[in-house]
């Protein structure tokens, strides 16, 4: 079972979306914040972290970054999501070393899905 790593500080984003991937069948570790997801990911190694840009302490690719620094980590799949989708964010995003962004209000879950179970294979 493949292990994502989500995290989003809405608690009805996540706990839907958390729900619909558990019902595909992944093993889901969720976190709330940027610390909250750094506290939680050495000892639940992801398969693929999905990640909120706009943390309330952090921001995402700030996260993402702190995690790419462990080397167990440095090869995992980062899908940011975020409703900001200006050029110029998803450019700063992939720059950054994420490997795909979509926006989390104009996405529908069967296009997550997809993007999601590209980057797993």
């Amino acid at each position: 079972m493949k292990k994502i790593m989500l995290v989003e500080d809405d608690v009805y984003i996540r706990d839907v979306t958390a729900t619909r991937l558990q019902n595909e069948a992944f093993e889901i570790i969720s976190a709330s914040s940027g610390e909250d997801a750094l506290s939680k990911v050495s000892s639940n190694k992801p398969d693929l972290v999905l990640m909120d840009l706009d943390l309330p302490d952090m921001y995402g690719l700030e996260v993402m970054a702190e995690m790419k620094k462990d080397q167990a980590l440095a090869q995992v799949p980062f899908i940011i999501f975020s409703n900001n989708d200006a050029p110029e964010i998803i450019q700063k995003v992939i720059s950054s070393g994420a490997n795909d962004f979509f926006n989390k209000s104009q996405t529908d879950f069967s296009e997550m899905l997809a993007v999601i179970n590209r980057h797993l294979q």
